[in-house]
This record gives structure tokens, C-alpha cells and sequence, in this order.
């Protein structure tokens, strides 16, 4: 996301406290309960669901297309270099080559797949007026590392990795799931080319109650290594996002790689191309309870790879399904106009119809012989295909109204599991149009970005910082990492 999210006022880390004299020294968490979590090894014949539909992208050496995708643990691929072209105007340089002249994506499998299709339960169904209700469930009961997160890590690691990285920097807040992930990630998984070293992950890190959902991720981030600097509020936090941007435009160094908050940029969209994708192959395979594609797609809005790579998805298998996004928040109107240009669209619509636009340059830029592609308009896609909601996020960032709350504690009676940031606020947009007689006789399906978080021996997050209080937590924190 270009910009930080809403600070609550209670809390304050913008410049470094003075904690009790042994506070710092108590309050880090272990370490050791990482080495022991199940991670998916991966399969190095894998290639990504867009291999599937386009067979001219997946990599082999007898292929002569000039641009293709590789798995990074493909032992046939050859080393990969910086290529001498790149689609300057997707902002974003990804291109590699085996040769001169022959661009490869490389790709990592990191979580196993398809992941299931749930059917939701009948008394939702009946409460909400829906048709039929259908659940994209990607979590994980075997495996630390897994979800929509991760679906654009599998492109963005080991192309990081591939150009030389030996450090990854993003932003995030202190409860935030991709910073979180990309530290667990970045530190459990295989994605790297042969002989590379494990790039280091450093975060920038804004406020944010330490509840115990929080302090599990913060756990998470400084056991897996992450190097991290706390900032203040969205003034300071946006000012270190322009200055990343900047030196990555005007000073790039291929060894320090900017990861975009939220993790979403033209090239991680493809995960969820992906996800829609594998979701048609399990229909046409009649392998789940869902017979036939989707009306309508109900997904969380935040940075946006998630959605637009659900809606560029559905335009490439020829659905005319509808995506609604449920923002996750909302920014003032000069922010708005500073960060997209557009002070009167709600900051994250007009933030991931940008990504859109960038997403179709990208894909456009494969060369690949598809009517489809060719007639492919981003703007055009955007305003026929995506819906959003603009209000359901309130009354703030991770904070859950009165009907979301009593929603989420609906499904979570019939065994839907929910968090106050994301997924239970789409959960009421679909209840809601549930409820206004839009959903009867149609098929709705709930794409659950839900992340549980409890890997095997993980338990109480405060066990992992001994015997310290949350006031005490950030006090080391604030002590021991500086500003960026």
C-alpha cells in the first residue's frame, strides 16, 4: 500500500522510550520454536497455473518464446542475469534471461495447491438470502507457510533473490500479516537460485495496539531474524516510502530490494491469476462442491494484489463474475490526492485500479499471441467487473462495528474463522448484499485472506517474551531498533 495505515492515537513509537533496566534483555522473543516449524519443501516440477493457460510461458530449453516462467528449483535452468530490457513503463524491473534475448519470470512453489473449496453453511445461506455460498479456504493445517500472502511471494523472492538481493525492505504495521509472512518466509523457504545467499528482511514498522494478535506477529517477525525500524505516524511513514521509492528509481542497487506494503505490485498480482486459474481447473475437473464458476467474488480490499489479481483472473478464463472488494480503510482527501492523484475516489479503490493498470501493461508485455490479451483494457475491466465498499471498514482500521462483529460471530457458530481487519469486514459486505435481495438464486464465493497463525508449539505469544507486559514489549522495541 503507497501509504501507511491509520495510527491509533494511543499508542506512540516515534521516538525510542527508556524501559526498565533489564526490560530489553527479557522482553526478546525465543527463537528456537522456528526451526521446528513444518515448511512445504516444494516440487521442482511445478509451474504456476498461467503456464497452464498460456503453454508458451513454461520454461524449457527447447521453448524459443522470448519471454517465459521458471521454477527457481528447476535444476535444467541455466543462471539467470539481469536482463538489458525491461517494461519501464510497468515501473518495475522483473525481466531476467538465460541468453540475450530470452527473458525469464523465475517462480517458487511455496504452499501446496489447489487449496479447498468449502460449502458454506445452509443457516448462512438461509440468514443471508444467498443462493449458494462457497468458501475459498487457503489456509493450512499442515504447513507454517501458506495464503494469499504467500501467493505473491512466489513470484517476488526469488526474483529478488535471482537479481542479487541481500536485503528486502518494506513497511507494514506492527500487526501487519505481509510483514509477518515475509519474514517467515524469507527466512523458512526455498526460493533461492543455487549458491545465493538468504537475503535479510528489514521492516519499517508504524503503531499499533499490541493486543495478543499483535504480539504473535511481532514474535514472529523478530524470531525470524527481520531487522526492524519503528516510525511514527502516516507523515513519517509515507516520507520513508517516498524515500525507498526514490532511491529505487534514481540510485537502484540490486543487493537492496523495495517490497511495496502490503506486498502487492504488477508482477505479485499474478499469484491471484493464478488462484482464479487453479479455482476454474478444479470446476471443469468437478473435483469440489462447486459445480459452476461464481456470480460474485467477495474478497478483503487492502493493498489490492489480491483482488485485481482475482479480477485480471476471472477476465482470462472468460467469467463474468463480479468482484467486491471491502476496503480495509480510508485515507483524508490530500492524502488521497497527493498519493493517487484523485481526491475523491477512496484511497485504496483508486490505489489497486492503478495496480490494475500496471498488472495488464505487464501481462501485455509477454508478447503472448492471445485475442484475449490484445483486446484487454485495464479501465474498461475495472468498470465493468469490480465493485467496492467504502464503508464497512469503519469505524477504524481493525476495528470491528457492532453488525460486524455480531456477522463474525455468526459464521464463527457455523465454523467460519475471521479477523476484525479483513475478512470479517467482507464477510458483512456479503451479508449485507445478502440481505438487499442481490445475492437470490446466485452463487456467492467468500475468498477467505483469514491467517490463524498458530503453527505447531507455538501457543501464548507472551511465552515467547517471558514475563514482560505489552507496555514492556514495545519499550524493548523502541530501545533496540533505531530509525531507518
Amino acid at each position: 500500500m503507497p501509504a501507511a495505515l491509520l495510527t491509533p492515537p494511543s499508542v506512540s513509537a516515534s521516538r525510542p522510550a527508556t524501559p526498565l533496566a533489564d526490560t530489553a534483555s527479557r522482553c526478546a522473543p525465543r527463537a528456537d520454536f522456528l526451526d521446528e516449524l513444518p515448511v512445504y519443501q516444494g516440487d521442482a516440477g511445478a509451474l504456476p497455473a498461467l503456464t497452464r493457460l498460456f503453454p508458451r510461458l513454461a520454461f524449457s530449453r527447447a521453448n524459443g518464446a522470448r519471454l517465459q516462467i521458471a521454477n527457481i528449483l528447476d535444476p535444467a535452468l541455466p543462471t539467470l542475469t539481469t536482463a538489458a530490457h525491461q517494461p519501464r513503463d510497468v515501473g518495475d524491473d522483473y525481466l531476467l534471461q538465460t541468453r540475450p534475448g530470452r527473458h525469464v519470470l523465475p517462480w517458487a512453489p511455496l504452499f501446496p495447491k489447489p487449496t479447498r473449496i468449502l460449502a458454506g453453511a445452509p443457516s448462512l445461506e438461509k440468514a443471508f438470502h444467498i443462493g449458494r455460498l462457497f468458501i475459498k479456504d487457503e489456509t493450512s493445517e499442515r504447513y507454517a507457510v501458506f495464503g494469499n500472502k504467500v501467493r505473491k511471494y512466489e513470484y517476488a523472492l526469488p526474483n529478488y533473490s535471482a537479481r542479487g538481493a541481500r536485503q528486502i525492505r518494506t513497511f507494514g504495521s506492527m500487526g501487519s500479516n505481509h510483514c509477518t509472512f515475509l519474514s517467515l518466509t524469507a527466512r523458512l523457504c526455498r526460493y533461492m537460485p543455487a549458491g545465493a545467499e538468504r537475503p535479510r528482511v528489514r521492516l519499517g514498522l508504524y503503531p499499533q495496539t499490541l493486543g495478543p494478535a499483535v504480539l504473535k506477529k511481532l514474535a514472529i517477525m523478530q524470531a525470524s531474524g527481520a531487522d526492524i525500524d519503528l516510525l511514527g505516524g502516516d507523515i513519517e511513514t509515507g516520507y520513508e516510502i517516498l524515500k525507498q521509492r526514490l532511491r529505487r528509481r534514481w540510485h537502484g542497487r540490486p543487493e537492496v530490494a523495495y517490497f511495496e506494503p502490503g506486498g502487492s505490485n504488477a508482477l505479485t498480482l499474478l499469484g491471484h491469476v493464478d488462484a482464479i486459474l487453479e479455482l476454474a481447473e478444479q470446476i471443469a475437473q468437478k473435483n469440489s462442491a462447486m459445480e459452476r464458476a461464481p456470480d460474485v467474488i467477495f474478497v478483503p480490499l487492502g493493498s489490492g494484489a489480491t483482488a485485481m489479481g482475482l479480477l485480471l483472473g476471472c477476465y482470462l478464463v472468460g467469467w463474468n463474475t463480479t468482484v467486491v472488494g471491502t476496503c480495509s480503510q480510508d485515507k483524508s482527501t490530500w492524502e488521497r490526492l497527493l498519493v493517487n492523484g484523485d481526491a475523491h475516489t477512496p484511497f485504496l479503490v483508486a490505489n489497486a485500479r492503478h495496480l490494475l493498470q500496471r498488472g495488464v501493461t505487464l501481462l501485455k508485455s509477454f508478447g503472448l499471441e492471445s485475442p484475449a490479451i490484445a483486446s484487454l483494457d485495464a479501465d474498461r475491466l475495472f468498470a465493468s467487473q469490480f465493485r467496492h465498499d467504502a464503508l464497512t471498514w469503519r469505524p477504524a482500521y481493525g476495528v470491528a462495528s457492532r453488525l460486524t462483529r455480531a456477522i463474525a460471530a455468526r459464521a464463527d457458530a457455523e465454523g467460519m474463522h475471521l479477523d476484525p481487519t479483513f475478512s470479517a469486514k467482507a464477510f458483512t459486505t456479503l451479508a449485507t448484499w445478502g440481505r438487499r435481495g442481490r445475492l437470490k438464486q446466485r452463487t456467492a464465493l467468500f475468498w477467505s485472506t483469514y491467517h490463524s497463525l498458530d503453527p505447531p508449539g507455538f501457543g501464548n505469544p507472551l511465552l515467547h517474551y517471558g514475563s514482560c507486559t505489552p507496555e514492556q514489549i514495545l519499550a524493548s522495541l523502541q530501545s533496540e531498533h533505531s530509525h531507518v
